[in-house]
């Protein structure tokens, strides 16, 4: 079970290993009018209590990592079990996992990423193929690279990311290869005082921003535990 994240930051903190196989699919009942196309995520995901240790953890460690003007209220949070995509990641996983935040901008994305896993064959930013982009702070992401759904709540995944295949590496993101990422839970937020139009995409940081969204501390995974480590 993973402990909540309370005071100050705590030595091991334990961390699911490999997730249970996806759920499975119910018998598809008689079409009607106001029959829809079951989402990715009512296949792959169980909802996480706020409440619980799991839950408590992700959210705090997400809390954490935004910018301290950033006031956020999170909604929900759901883990994500797509055994086809994590058993393509777990080889990657042996040489250790850093918990780390990804943003998209589009329900589509957001659901090709639950069913299908990171693909690096879609990445525009760098290029044609360069790799998959994480942040180790909720607060880069939360700058204009998450999604805003219709309701005005942001959507960021927490995810695994291995140490292999890395293509660029700074203190405020790492980008990896293909199956070197797993997104291991959906978080849904709001921001407090804030429009429900999201920030501008940023075209890229200067020194100032870059201090500004830099992580000190971050969560690397040993033997199954959340490590901290400071830069």
């Amino acid at each position: 079970l993973i402990p909540r994240l309370r005071g100050r930051l705590p030595a091991p903190v334990r961390l699911h290993g490999a997730p249970p196989p996806p759920l499975r699919r119910r018998k598809p009942a008689r079409c009607s009018a106001t029959c829809r196309t079951p989402r990715a995520e009512d296949e792959y995901g169980i909802s996480v209590s706020l409440g619980s240790q799991e839950g408590g953890a992700v959210k705090d460690y997400f809390l954490r990592t935004l910018q301290p003007s950033d006031e956020a209220r999170v909604h929900s949070v759901t883990r994500l079990r797509n055994e086809a995509v994590y058993r393509r990641y777990a080889p990657f996983a042996s040489s250790g996992e850093t918990v780390m935040f990804h943003g998209c901008k589009t329900a589509a994305n957001e659901e090709s990423i639950i069913r299908h896993g990171f693909q690096v064959s879609c990445c525009r930013s760098g290029g044609s193929g360069y790799g998959t982009w994480l942040a180790y702070g909720a607060a880069y992401s939360n700058d204009g690279f998450v999604y805003l759904d219709e309701s005005g709540l942001r959507h960021i995944f927490v995810c695994m990311v291995a140490r292999q295949r890395v293509v660029k590496n700074t203190g405020v993101m790492r980008v990896v290869g293909q199956d070197c990422a797993y997104p291991m839970w959906l978080l849904r937020y709001e921001l407090q005082g804030r429009t429900s139009t999201p920030n501008p995409r940023p075209s890229g940081l200067n020194v100032a921003q870059e201090q500004k969204v830099r992580q000190s501390q971050f969560y690397f995974v040993q033997d199954g535990c959340w490590v901290l480590q400071s830069t």
